[in-house]
């Protein structure tokens, strides 16, 4: 053996960037390659095909250091090196005691922290909505059932109460808390840009967001009054852009509502959070981290903050709008790659929300506990908090980074120009720019350009959906409305945190949360709420339909695959035919293919199928297609289309009767609709 060291890199040629281009020239066989390979974003700019030195010049720019302002590389240098992030769980069970049990479970087993979703009674303010979606919180009892046993001064809890903020947090100062590193979910734009109504009014709510602030910064150490939650304008299918602008707009204006309250800049920047939404594209999800960072470090320097109290804490959430009823165990696919990018961009805190969450609001605990682990296994065993900001320099995160940053900022200083975040959600304004963008991401839903696995592509069409926990809603509501007692609440003018200490006082002498609240004065304010959406239901709801007709007449809504010829000529079309179609939910019959055209007809007319798609080669077709369509429409075919790109034979095979071509690319939502009507015609 040779003494000599290994080289291996220098046993290859130089490479250069003119090289890469001639290569891919050649091999595509046109001259625009950049322009082909380029990916827009919905932000409008585009992502090219290669980065690099050579032709983007210089050095990339890493955006400064870790834990040195503007904060793109991370909020603290240290810190997250030694312990990584908080590891956090979120409840929503309304049997209490099984939530307790749960909050017991997750912090034997290595959870941090614990998110605690009210019900949507409390962060609507609708009695009527006791126990649904959340925990049943309205009253000291309440509270107490669900920490009994806890060591709650040190357990560190953070509040998703909707209007309910107030009370929510005082009633968990009641019973013991809130622990350093707490968050008391103070979001009133959140709540009125996602439930569309504040029934203390947006102006009342301010006040007592500033009043609760104000008293944690005088009462409670490390605990954070404020979050904003952008999860609402993720949820509505905005662009990533849209999502920071949002966040960095609302944070403008509760910063204004706490400095006017007397809290100097850098104890108002410090009780506030924000809580980011990240899907499992994972470069832009590490890439909207890093820009968070910087824009409101650029924010908070503006408005006076020592450099130090610029940085910003990002607790960040796995995104609901990627996750798919149908095949859920993808779901976990998805999570993980939304941990993994939170924890490579620097996420202060990591919620990986359970693979059944769509199916269910309450979870089951294999769920839970799976996504407990997700972050376990990320942390413990990948060691991703050990490097920070390992995407730092590469020329496509910075490129990614600096573009979405100034994306957002553009948007958020037409925000602030058409007068601040509450009058761009008076006037539609932030709806407006989400819709047109929802509108893009619809089309390419439909044509598969955004796929989702197991739901538009690669479908399971017999799936046996997973089991999810029934609570006894009806008992649990009857429970909590004998529980709520009759107390009222007096509460002083809100300001420097005595009417947060008044509402501690009264949650302790037997207040219930609605009693609370009511006493807060107010008139209710209300604006067009964001829509909930997620990206797979329009295919879900075709799939959730074929369910329900083949649990009511014994079959599944079916399609015919007419294959021609040998098995090579057809094979590719009929696999691309069923995947389409059964992510529709039509269950795609195949024969084997065909060389008569009485054969077929009479194959296709013993399935009993209405619906048929011709599958074959493009010679295959050239000869065949128009004899075999005349052949299928004469045996009842009702509806026939033809997979692949028909080109100059378009009009021939009309008059055949072909009625839809599908093809890569093509609008797959509107053939599956076009196929169900004629099902039903």
């Amino acid at each position: 053996m040779s003494d000599d060291p290994l080289e291996l890199a220098a046993t290859f040629p130089a490479a250069s960037y003119a090289d890469w281009l001639a290569a891919a020239e050649k091999a595509l066989k046109r001259s625009d390659v950049e322009k082909a390979l380029a990916t827009r974003t919905y932000e409008g700019f585009a992502l090219k095909p290669l980065y690099s030195g050579e032709r983007d010049g210089g050095t990339p720019d890493p955006g400064g250091l870790p834990g040195v302002a503007p904060f793109t590389r991370g909020a603290d240098a240290a810190a997250r090196t030694v312990g990584g992030w908080d590891i956090r769980q979120t409840l929503t069970h309304p049997d209490l005691a099984h939530s307790n049990a749960a909050i017991r479970e997750d912090l034997a087993n290595g959870v941090h922290s614990l998110t605690l979703r009210l019900d949507l009674a409390a962060r609507s303010g609708n009695e009527k909505a006791i126990a649904e979606d959340g925990l049943p919180l309205h009253s000291i009892a309440a509270w107490q059932e669900l920490l009994k046993g806890l060591t709650v001064a040190s357990t560190p809890f953070a509040l998703e109460p909707g209007a309910s903020f107030l009370p929510a947090a005082a009633m968990l100062a009641a019973a013991g808390g809130p622990a350093p590193g707490s968050r008391l979910g103070a979001d009133p734009m959140g709540v009125l840009a996602g439930r569309g109504t504040l029934p203390q009014g947006l102006k009342q709510a301010l006040a007592d967001m500033a009043d609760l602030a104000c008293h944690a910064d005088q009462r409670w150490p490390h605990v954070a009054a404020v979050t904003v939650d952008a999860s609402a304008y993720d949820a509505a299918g905005a662009a990533e852009s849209q999502t920071l602008a949002a966040a960095m707009a609302t944070g403008v204006a509760y910063l204004r509502a706490l400095t006017e309250a007397g809290l100097s800049i850098d104890a108002a920047c410090a009780q506030i959070v924000f809580r980011l939404p990240l899907g499992p594209d994972q470069f832009f999800a590490i890439a909207k981290l890093r820009a968070a960072r910087k824009l409101w470090s650029r924010i908070a320097e503006v408005a006076g903050a020592s450099e130090n109290a610029r940085a910003a804490r990002i607790d960040a959430v796995t995104a609901n709008r990627n996750l798919a009823e149908r095949d859920p165990y993808t779901n976990l696919l998805r999570t993980t790659l939304a941990c993994f990018a939170a924890a490579v961009g620097g996420a202060d805190s990591i919620t990986v929300t359970p693979y059944d969450a769509v199916l269910s609001p309450v979870s089951d605990d294999f769920a839970r506990r799976i996504a407990r682990n997700t972050q376990l296994l990320l942390k413990d065993e990948s060691n991703l908090h050990r490097v920070m900001d390992p995407g730092g320099g590469a020329w496509f995160l910075e490129d990614l980074t600096a573009k979405l940053a100034q994306s957002a900022w553009a948007l958020f200083q037409e925000i602030e120009r058409a007068g601040g975040m509450a009058e761009a959600l008076a006037n539609g304004l932030i709806a407006a720019k989400i819709e047109a963008t929802w509108a893009e991401r619809q089309k390419n839903l439909a044509r598969r350009r955004d796929p989702l696995t197991g739901v538009s592509e690669f479908p399971n069409i017999a799936e046996d959906l997973p089991d999810v926990p029934e609570p006894d809603l009806a008992a649990i509501k009857a429970a909590v409305a004998k529980d709520l007692g009759s107390q009222s609440a007096d509460l002083p003018k809100a300001g420097q945190g005595a009417r947060t200490a008044a509402t501690i006082d009264a949650a302790k002498d037997g207040a219930s949360l609605a009693s609370i609240l009511s006493a807060s004065g107010g008139s209710p304010t209300s604006a067009q709420p964001l829509p909930r959406r997620r990206f797979g239901e329009a295919f879900e709801a075709m799939r959730s339909e074929s369910d329900k007709r083949a649990k009511r007449d014994g079959q599944r809504p079916s399609i015919f695959l007419a294959n021609l010829g040998p098995l090579a000529s057809y094979t590719p079309r009929a696999s691309f035919a069923k995947n389409a179609f059964e992510a529709g939910g039509l269950q795609a019959i195949d024969k084997g293919g065909f060389e008569d055209a009485d054969a077929l007809a009479a194959a296709f007319k013993a399935s009993g199928c209405k619906l048929a798609v011709l599958c074959a080669s493009d010679r295959r077709y050239a000869d065949q297609a128009e004899d075999m369509a005349r052949a299928l429409k004469r045996a009842g075919c009702a509806w026939l289309a033809l997979a692949g790109n028909p080109g100059g034979a378009r009009e021939a095979y009309e008059a055949a009767g072909v009625d839809e071509f599908i093809a890569m690319g093509g609008d797959l939502l509107a053939s599956l609709r076009q196929a169900w009507s004629a099902l039903d015609g």
